[in-house]
């Protein structure tokens, strides 16, 4: 096997493994992801007897952590051909991901699995849920002061999502540029987007061609008064999907993205935390400059880290830090999630993105 950038590689047979391994993906957003995101140089292939075996792409993200713009990437396109799986082409590829990713400056990664268990033994674990909501009878006989459009601009959809996400952690930041193609994204297998106003207050959502679910919708006022007035406003059966977690509403929880450390230094000396002195431990068995002990302290927003010889307060693997960072509740290691007390304020983590 030799590991090539995916410059080297004729994007047909890219697109090709791709459209073999995620069959499921409309055609109209497989031609809108290699229109908007794909980019060569953003991939990391295999070659086997000159041919593409197994590719991985590494999109790009400014993410808003605790406080900071950080450099990440979504790991997505993870894929070997048939006959080749299973001999640790992807693995491999992986690896090699994510120590070319810490080399280039990134500090964190996110994905979306195929199986969890997997992308564990990269060090992902999951850090993030997302949660669904369905229509309800008292929701069809609710009265609000509720306008819907169809009229929209990529600035005022960057203006609402701006606004939403300023009390949340862990989310991708979005401007006009990236609604300009995100726009794009949500419209690509017939859905619709439409704004609206609830009670004095802007927000938007999208739904899919037949109007049964909503795929994202994005309001800074009360989310259960915005789930109740546009399905009134639909009268049909209505779902909500990718939701953040909402006090005061029922939501169904699910399983959604992993996330891993990609710097350890890279990301402590930038996010803010509470004022702490602290020493971990940390194990990485991929990225080797993560490992050792770090002294972290943190004073009015302003933070510090060092390697140090002294004995750590705590010891973890590397797998564990990203769903402390992100907020995600931490509920079956009461030592995880003292730790994540210590160093944070209690914040929601978010995001939508899927590749």
């Amino acid at each position: 096997m030799i590991i090539v950038s995916g410059r080297q590689i004729d994007e047909k047979d890219i697109r090709r493994l791709w459209d073999d391994s995620f069959d499921e993906d409309s055609e109209s957003w497989r031609n809108w992801y290699f229109s908007n995101v794909y980019k060569a140089e953003n991939l990391v292939c295999a070659k086997k007897d000159k041919k593409l075996v197994s590719m991985v792409h590494m999109n790009p993200y400014r993410i808003m952590m605790r406080g900071a713009a950080i450099n990440a990437f979504a790991m997505a396109g993870v894929a070997t051909e048939k006959e080749h799986r299973g001999k640790g082409y992807a693995g491999n590829l992986i690896k090699y991901s994510l120590q070319r990713a810490y080399e280039m400056g990134y500090d964190f990664s996110f994905l979306y699995p195929f199986k969890y268990e997997f992308y564990e033994t990269f060090g992902y674990m999951l850090s993030y849920y997302k949660y669904k909501y369905e229509q309800r009878q008292e929701d069809k006989e609710a009265h609000y002061n509720f306008s819907v459009s169809d009229k929209y601009t990529a600035k005022a959809l960057a203006g609402i999502y701006m606004r939403y996400t300023s009390r949340k952690n862990g989310f991708v930041i979005r401007d006009s540029s990236y609604y300009s193609s995100h726009i794009e994204e949500l419209l690509c297998d017939g859905g619709r987007i439409f704004t609206f106003s609830l009670n004095g207050t802007a927000g938007y959502f999208a739904i899919n061609k037949d109007e049964s679910l909503v795929t994202e919708i994005v309001y800074e006022g009360n989310m259960n008064d915005a789930f109740r007035a546009i399905a009134k406003w639909n009268e049909g059966g209505l779902a909500f999907e990718n939701l953040s977690d909402t006090d005061g509403i029922v939501l169904l929880r699910e399983k959604h993205c992993m996330a891993r450390v990609v710097s350890l230094k890279g990301i402590f000396s930038k996010i803010e935390m509470k004022d702490v002195d602290i020493k971990i431990r940390i194990t990485d068995d991929i990225i080797l400059e993560n490992n050792g002990v770090w002294h972290i302290q943190s004073a009015n927003k302003t933070a510090s880290i060092a390697r140090t010889n002294d004995k750590e307060d705590f010891s973890m693997d590397i797998s564990q830090l990203a769903p402390i960072i992100t907020g995600i509740k931490i509920t079956d290691n009461e030592e995880l999630s003292n730790l994540q007390r210590i160093l944070f304020a209690d914040t929601e983590p978010f995001i939508f993105e899927v590749c």
